[in-house]
């Protein structure tokens, strides 16, 4: 058997460190770019989110004015039934404001009294026709301070039978000013509707037509 000194391998020979070239100075190795995972797996592509529809409280105008009680009868019933289709309070709550002129102007409801629905009907049913011609700048004033005071956006509609000469754009761009409320018109007995609510209401929002009326029932829900 050999002796371990017979054994001796010779030693590797290692060039001192000044010899060895630096890599970073080397040309880099060009690596093929690989696809996307994209492209590989589209089923693990994450899905754009969903905007979840905001759930809005619910202001009603509603104009006790006009030349026809058999009208205002016809709206509030309308109003009736619209309402009817949200789940008070729990989805939403209500409020209700009748105007006519200043002193008869009034908040029939407030978001606060959280009225279920059978309650909010019966406060649409109190509302008395009055004739003449309505204030709507002040009753825009009245609804401003109600929204203010409440902590979510808000959907008004605006229930007539005629309009006001009085110049109301002031609180009405106050109300739209915040542009998670949304202004609604409803107005079947007119083929048009007043000047400032044309230039400032968007157009859709707009209902003169009976058999438009589910298309408002729809913008409601939430």
């Amino acid at each position: 058997m050999e002796s371990e000194d017979n054994d001796k391998r010779p030693l590797i020979h290692m060039p001192p460190f000044s010899d060895i070239p630096v890599l970073a100075n080397e040309p880099l190795e060009i690596v093929p770019r690989l696809p996307q995972m994209s492209t590989i797996m589209p089923l693990l592509q994450p899905k754009p989110p969903v905007a979840e529809p905001v759930c809005r409280d619910l202001l009603v105008l509603f104009d006790t004015t006009g030349t026809s009680p058999l009208v205002f009868k016809r709206n509030r019933n309308l109003v009736k039934q619209i309402v009817n289709s949200a789940i008070l309070p729990w989805q939403k709550v209500a409020s209700l404001i009748a105007f006519s002129t200043i002193d008869k102007t009034k908040a029939v409801a407030k978001f606060e009294e959280r009225l279920d629905n059978l309650g909010f009907m019966r406060r649409i049913e109190e509302i008395d026709y009055f004739g003449g011609v309505g204030d709507v700048a002040n009753a825009l004033k009245m609804a401003n301070d109600l929204i203010a005071k409440n902590s979510m956006p808000v959907d008004v509609i605006f229930v007539s039978d005629g309009y006001s000469s009085e110049n109301y754009t002031d609180p009405l761009q106050k109300m739209l000013a915040n542009d998670a409320n949304r202004f609604f018109v409803l107005a079947p007995n007119h083929k048009k509707v007043s000047s400032q609510l044309s230039i400032l209401v968007n157009s859709q929002n707009i209902y003169n037509k009976f058999e438009n009326l589910e298309g408002l029932r729809d913008n409601l829900a939430c």
